[in-house]
């Protein structure tokens, strides 16, 4: 059995993998991001420029007929006020391949927590969550690496996923796997979301609203997590409010 599971993810990654080479056309997206700043922390003061999450990046889809696609994606951060480039190698802030259908979507590889895109992220309006000014009270307690994940379709407005990043080392070396879910709802101007993710015994679970009307948008979202924050440090209730 064993066997056959690892015969199954093998050929989903290669079909995925295939499917990037195969691209006729290959779509190249990405930011440069950088801001002059000064910033005042207590009685610390620090003016330069600053980097806001740059990046840029490859991404791709193969239709394989039968209403399946296979998709690729590849994402690079890089030091825009320097040049330099991710120190954690060179696709580290993406690196997934993807098949979807009628089904949903199954992404095999490194990507964001889905819990935070369906909470925090929509609420960072300032400079949507990037550089020296990001969200520095939301618990992180996923791991996005070595990572498979599944993708509902739209249900009435509604979509859910669930991942599952493996530590991949040996047993007995006290490695945890990465649990993470996430809900999301569109209600015509309101968005409703909620994210739970769990890493040995780090916990979290947050909820979020946000609300849209013109050229306006506003919410907030409210996190309860366990070691996280602060490391064995207990429990931990964070509420964040936004407006651009």
């Amino acid at each position: 059995m064993k066997t056959l599971n690892r015969c199954a993810l093998a050929a989903l990654a290669l079909v995925g993998t295939s499917a990037a080479f195969a691209q006729s056309s290959v779509t190249l997206y990405g930011r440069v991001n950088t801001t002059f700043e000064h910033q005042k922390d207590g009685d610390v003061s620090k003016t330069g420029l600053f980097n806001n999450s740059s990046r840029f990046g490859f991404k791709g889809q193969e239709d394989l007929g039968g209403g399946l696609m296979a998709g690729f994606q590849l994402e690079s951060g890089f030091d825009s006020s320097s040049g330099a480039s991710d120190s954690r190698g060179i696709f580290a802030r993406q690196s997934e391949v993807n098949l979807s259908g009628g089904f949903g979507m199954v992404r095999l590889g490194n990507f964001t927590s889905e819990s935070y895109y369906a909470t925090a992220d929509f609420i960072s309006n300032h400079n949507h969550d990037t550089g020296s000014s990001a969200d520095a009270l939301y618990a992180y307690p996923a791991r996005d690496v070595n990572k498979i994940a599944y993708r509902t379709p739209s249900l009435g407005g509604a979509t859910f996923e669930a991942g599952w990043a493996q530590h991949e080392q040996p047993s007995g070396t006290g490695g945890k796997n990465s649990l993470d879910l996430a809900a999301n709802y569109e209600i015509g101007k309101l968005g409703l979301g909620a994210g739970y993710s769990k890493l040995g015994d780090q916990n979290q679970f947050a909820v979020r609203a946000s609300y849209s009307t013109g050229p306006f948008v506003m919410g907030a979202y409210v996190q309860r997590d366990k070691n996280v924050f602060i490391a064995n440090g207990g429990n931990r209730t964070n509420l964040r409010l936004s407006a651009a």
